[in-house]
């Protein structure tokens, strides 16, 4: 079990992290992944967030100690999940502000 957490997992490195994609700034201070930070500059931010969602769970791995896999996973997980309820409420807000002729 200590091999395990030493290393980075293998099959999570194959997995895009949406959290890290959707939710840029926030993900990274809360994954302290502090390179992320990087999305909020102009111009090179969405190339930041294309970068954080393929190495997002590498270094979300490595930025922390997880009591297991499970729980580096549940975790991502939950910033994922938020991320795209977050996405699809902006979508349906914007949808809806466009058909107000605002």
């Amino acid at each position: 079990m200590v091999e395990a957490l030493s290393s980075h997992p293998r099959n999570l490195a194959k997995v895009l992290n949406w959290g890290a994609f959707l939710l840029g700034g926030f993900w990274s201070i809360g994954n302290k992944v502090w390179i992320g930070l990087l999305c909020c500059i102009p111009y090179i931010g969405f190339v930041m967030l294309i970068i954080l969602g393929i190495k997002g769970n590498e270094w979300a791995w490595k930025s922390r100690r997880w009591s297991s896999v499970e729980a580096f996973k549940a975790n991502q997980r939950t910033w994922g999940t938020v991320g795209l309820c977050l996405t699809a409420f902006f979508v349906v807000i914007g949808f809806l502000i466009g058909l107000s002729g605002v």
